[in-house]
C-alpha cells in the first residue's frame, strides 16, 4: 500500500434525504481527506429535491438526473464506476445512507493491506446507525453472511447474523458473500469484475460474489468495523423517509426483472432463459475462469439444481 494512495467513493443516491449528511461523515471522518475522492449519481426530483445538489467541493463528481430516468441500483452503480471515476488506485461502494468511524479509509487501507495481494475485496454488512442519534464506535458486534433460501429465479439469497467479533488475522476472515453497500478493493477488481448494469435489486450481491470467485477474486470479512448503515426506512412516526425506486417505478418494475432474472438464470445455469436479447452483453458481466460454478457450490456447500443448502453455510461466519 502506498502511503499516498487514493481511494474513489461511489454513492448512488436515489432521493435520500441522507446523501448529505452520509457524504459529510465520510470526509470529516477520513484521516487523509484529500486522498477521497466522490463519485454521486443523484437521481432526484428537481422540483421538490433541489436541496441534495450542494456543492463539496473539487473531489466531488456528482451527475444530477431525474429520477424518473434511473434504471435501478445497479444501472447506477454502474454508471458510477464508469462515468465519474477516475485513476483512484482503490474503490470503495456504499449505499448513500451511511456513516462512518473515524479514520476508516486508514482502517481499510491497513487491512487491505495485510492481504497482501490485490485480486481481493473487503466487505460486509455494517452495523445500523439511527439517523441523528449518536453512534457507538466501540460497539464489538459482528455481522456475517448466512444463506437460509433460495428466491425466483432460484439462486441463494444472502442473509446476515451477528455475533461477537472474533480477534484473528484478516487473511484468515474469508467468506462467501459481498455487500453492495460496502465493498472495497484495488481498481482492477471493478476493472476485470464490471459491474452489471441490467441487474435490477434483487441478484446483486450473490451474482458478483460468483463473478468474483470465478474470477479468482477472493472475498474477505473485515476484522473490524469501519462504517455504519442506515436499514430502518421508517422514521419515528412510522413514515417512510425516503422513496423506494420499485414504489416509483411500478410500472417498469416487471421489464427490468425480466431482463435481470434471464441474466441471472444464465449465469447461475438453472435455464431456461426466456428471451435471449436479455443476455446483450452477458460476457462482459459472466463468468470467469479462474473457478469454476459447480466449485463455488461445493464451497458453499449448495446445489443450485436442487435448491440444497447445507446447514454449515446457514451459520458459517468464514470458509
Amino acid at each position: 500500500m502506498n502511503k499516498d494512495s487514493t481511494i474513489f467513493v461511489s454513492v448512488a443516491s436515489y432521493r435520500d434525504p441522507e446523501t448529505f449528511m452520509t457524504v459529510s461523515d465520510l470526509l470529516a471522518k477520513a484521516k487523509y481527506p484529500e486522498r477521497v475522492y466522490v463519485g454521486i449519481l443523484s437521481q432526484i426530483d428537481r422540483r421538490t429535491e433541489f436541496k441534495f445538489l450542494s456543492s463539496f467541493g473539487r473531489r466531488i463528481r456528482q451527475e444530477v438526473m431525474d429520477y424518473r430516468d434511473s434504471k435501478g441500483v445497479c444501472w447506477a452503480r454502474s454508471r458510477i464506476l464508469t462515468k465519474l471515476r477516475e485513476q483512484e488506485e482503490y474503490v470503495l461502494q456504499i449505499d448513500s445512507h451511511s456513516r462512518f468511524k473515524p479514520g476508516w479509509d486508514e482502517t481499510l487501507l491497513n487491512m487491505y493491506s495485510q492481504l497482501g495481494k490485490r485480486n481481493a475485496v473487503i466487505s460486509y454488512y455494517p452495523p445500523n446507525y439511527t439517523p441523528n442519534q449518536p453512534i457507538n464506535y466501540n460497539e464489538n458486534a459482528y455481522i456475517y453472511f448466512l444463506i437460509k433460501e433460495f428466491r425466483d429465479p432460484g439462486i441463494p439469497r444472502f442473509s446476515s447474523g451477528i455475533l461477537p467479533r472474533a480477534v484473528k488475522p484478516i487473511n484468515e476472515c474469508g467468506t462467501f458473500g459481498i455487500a453492495g453497500g460496502s465493498l472495497f478493493g484495488h481498481r482492477s477488481v471493478f476493472d476485470t469484475v464490471p459491474y452489471d448494469p441490467n441487474l435490477y435489486f434483487f441478484g446483486e450481491e450473490p451474482s458478483y460474489a460468483l463473478r468474483l470467485y470465478t474470477h479468482g477474486i477472493d472475498i474477505y470479512a473485515p476484522t473490524e468495523s469501519y462504517m455504519y448503515h442506515y436499514y430502518n426506512i421508517m422514521d419515528r412516526t412510522n413514515i417512510r423517509d425516503r422513496t423506494l425506486h420499485w414504489e416509483d417505478h411500478i410500472a417498469k418494475v416487471n421489464y427490468h426483472n425480466r431482463i435481470a432474472y434471464d441474466r441471472l438464470r444464465y449465469l447461475f445455469q438453472i435455464g431456461p432463459v426466456t428471451n435471449t436479447a436479455n443476455l446483450i452483453d452477458i460476457q462482459r458481466y459472466g463468468l470467469g475462469t479462474y473457478r469454476t460454478l459447480p466449485q463455488w457450490e461445493s464451497r458453499l456447500g449448495i446445489n443450485l439444481k436442487t435448491g440444497h443448502i447445507g446447514e454449515a453455510v446457514k451459520s458459517r461466519i468464514y470458509y
